[in-house]
């Protein structure tokens, strides 16, 4: 038997789910930008958002050590969040269905041997 020439390709993302995630890496990169710049105590920056010294010190100096992780793990999440709606073919498995795995048989599904 003969392969056949003609292969399907994997289905891709709609125009509209690119949208979505360049909006969206947009305000990631936003976040990013801003949560560089506090980390790094940028002068101009701060000074161009209005900050007062007292609030200066909070973000550079007193900002608490659980709150600063936090704060890390949301800015990353939100770097990655796009990347999976471009990359998941439409009807191809969901969200819930990558976390959870494979459905599992219901009760009717079974066979009594």
């Amino acid at each position: 038997m003969r392969a056949d020439s003609t292969t399907l390709a994997p289905p891709k993302a709609p125009w509209h789910l690119w949208a979505v995630a360049a909006l969206f890496s947009l305000i990631g990169l936003a976040g990013a930008l801003d949560y560089l710049m506090c980390l790094s105590a940028n002068a101009a920056y701060f000074a161009s958002q209005h900050y007062t010294p007292t609030q200066i010190a909070y973000f550079t100096v007193d900002y608490p050590l659980a709150a600063r992780g936090v704060w890390t793990v949301a800015v990353a999440c939100g770097l990655a969040a796009p990347v999976p709606v471009v990359s998941i073919p439409p009807r191809g498995a969901s969200g819930a269905g990558v976390l959870l795995g494979p459905a599992r048989p219901r009760w009717g599904d079974l066979r009594v041997l």
